[in-house]
Order: C-alpha cells, then structure tokens, then sequence
C-alpha cells in the first residue's frame, strides 16, 4: 500500500503486513477465501464490497479499526480489529464456520454464480 495523506502528517507508517488474530475465512463470491493480514482485511473492505456496503458505518468503523493497527501496531489494537471484523462477517453471513467432527473439520461454502 502506498504512503497515504495522514501518514505524512501523523508521521506514523503503517504496517499493513501485521497478521490479524485469527486468520478469518470467507464464503461469499468476491471477498479473499481467507483474511489472514491487515491489508488483506483493509483490501476486503476496500476491493471485495460494493459501494453500498462499505459506506455502511459498520464497515467504516472496522476499517478505522484496521487503520490504528496498523499504526499503532500493538497486540491490543490487533485484536479489537480482529474481533469486530469477525462480528461484521457474522453478521453478513460471510463467516465460514468449521463444525468439528471425529476430529475432522467440515466446511459449509457457497458456489459462486
């Protein structure tokens, strides 16, 4: 990612490449099969969503969220990020969830149209 207005004037560089807590996994057609970065997450909001969904205060909030991660880099910040991110895809119906099974993981996926 490029060196954008605020951090010239903050004087802070983001580290886009800082793992998330978890790695999130996805079913929805368009976004990343798995989150695994802050700029994987950032680029999701950015790339991976219309218009309609990435103006919603929800979407902007996280993205705040991943934009002080980046800055501030602490573990703290990482997590809130994190969390939020995993509640709005929740919410979405975007979260892949795993049942354990004997040991095993199944998958619930979506087929893209």
């Amino acid at each position: 990612m490029s060196t954008t207005h605020k951090e010239l004037k903050t004087g802070f560089v983001m580290n886009w490449e800082i793992q998330l807590a978890r790695p999130l996994r996805t079913h929805r057609c368009g976004l990343p099969a798995i989150v695994r970065t802050l700029g994987d997450a950032v680029d999701l909001i950015d790339e991976g969503l219309p218009e309609t969904l990435r103006f919603r205060s929800t979407w902007r909030e996280v993205k705040e969220m991943l934009v002080t991660a980046a800055e501030t880099r602490t573990s703290r910040a990482v997590e809130d990020a994190t969390t939020l991110l995993e509640h709005i895809l929740e919410d979405e119906g975007w979260l892949e969830h795993r049942n354990i099974d004997r040991g095993r993981f199944s998958v619930h996926s979506e087929m893209c149209e």
